[in-house]
Formats: C-alpha cells, sequence, structure tokens
C-alpha cells in the first residue's frame, strides 16, 4: 500500500513559532491525540486496578496517578514546539476507521470466545491486545512512529495477560490492563518531551 500523502493546513499566525504549552493548543493533532490516548490509559488503570489482590490495587492506583502527573506536564504545560498541522492523505481516513472497526472486532470476537470458555475475567486483557493492534496501522498512515511503539508494547502486553490468566487467573489480565495503561501514559508523556521539527 502506498504511504499516504500529507499536506500543510494553514495555521493562524504563531500558531507553531516557538515553544507553546499543549494546554493553549488543545486542537492540534499532537495535542488532542494525546488527551485522547491520556484518557484511555487513565481509563485502563483506573477501572483495572481494584481486581488487583491487596496492596497492588493501592500501588497500581499510586502509578497511575504518578504517571498522569507526568503525562499533564508533559502534554499540556511543559512548552514545546508542535510543528505544522499537517493534513492526512484520504487514505490515512480510511486506515483509521479500519483500526477503529478492528479494535472493536477484536474485542467482540474475544469477548464471546471468553464467554464460552468461561474465562470471562481475561476480558481486560483482550482489551490491552485490541487497542494494542489498532495502533499498529497508524504509525504509517499518520506519519506518528509513536503508535507503532505503544502498539506493539500493548498489545504484547495483552498476549502476555491472556497466557498468564489462563494459568493464574484473571487477576493477570487486570495487571495486564493496569500496565497497558501505564505504558500509554509514559509513552505518550514520553513522545511529547520530543520537539517537533
Amino acid at each position: 500500500m502506498p504511504r499516504p500523502t500529507t499536506s500543510l493546513e494553514p495555521a493562524s499566525p504563531g500558531a507553531t513559532a516557538g515553544k507553546v504549552r499543549g494546554i493553549a493548543r488543545l486542537g492540534h493533532p499532537r495535542v488532542s491525540g494525546a488527551v485522547i490516548g491520556g484518557i484511555g490509559g487513565t481509563v485502563f488503570v483506573a477501572a483495572n486496578a481494584p481486581a488487583l489482590p491487596g496492596v497492588w490495587t493501592v500501588l497500581a492506583d499510586l502509578a497511575g496517578a504518578a504517571a498522569l502527573a507526568g503525562w499533564c506536564v508533559a502534554v499540556l504545560i511543559r512548552r514545546r514546539r508542535l510543528g505544522p498541522v499537517l493534513r492526512p492523505g484520504r487514505a490515512a481516513g480510511i486506515v483509521y476507521v479500519a483500526g477503529i472497526v478492528g479494535m472493536l472486532a477484536i474485542m467482540f470476537a474475544g469477548s464471546r470466545l471468553l464467554e464460552t470458555t468461561h474465562h470471562e475475567d481475561l476480558q481486560p486483557a483482550v482489551i490491552a491486545l485490541a487497542v494494542g493492534v489498532h495502533f499498529l496501522p497508524y504509525a504509517r498512515a499518520f506519519g506518528a512512529p509513536v503508535f507503532g511503539g505503544l502498539g506493539l508494547a500493548l498489545a504484547l502486553v495483552g498476549i502476555l495477560g491472556l497466557v498468564i490468566g489462563l494459568a493464574a487467573g484473571g487477576a493477570a489480565a487486570s495487571a495486564a490492563a493496569v500496565a497497558a495503561g501505564l505504558i500509554l501514559l509514559g509513552g505518550i508523556a514520553r513522545d511529547a518531551v520530543v520537539d517537533a521539527p
């Protein structure tokens, strides 16, 4: 498949000149995408930490809070160069929709399979796997390598959660989902501290 072409979209005067805080440019794709990912990462941690045994719930919550704080500083508060706004080619829109549909299909099929095998408690790992897989084609379609690394990491964590969960129970799947959330928050924060060229 040929790489989608991109073109510069007109920006407001000064929108890319110098360094700006993300909170002041929420409409910029690097910021808005990071906000969506940050919400997803936070939900992964908050929704799955309570299923962890004993003190692990508290530790997961603390790690999630620390990761979210780091994300806020890197994405919203720290000044950085965001670069020009690029409008992806038509193929990127198709890839985006296909990624969402694929993610939902993996979640649906995984949920049905887990129900028929009486392993419903492993659903968090399936969700981590699905989210990871849906990121993979975005790296090329949007010219954003961060999607490739995050997608691969989340998919591997999801698979690991499923494999260990089949042997050890649902807590492993919840732990995988918490790890996926921390990876998402940390990966987005790391990407945000790199200035655009």
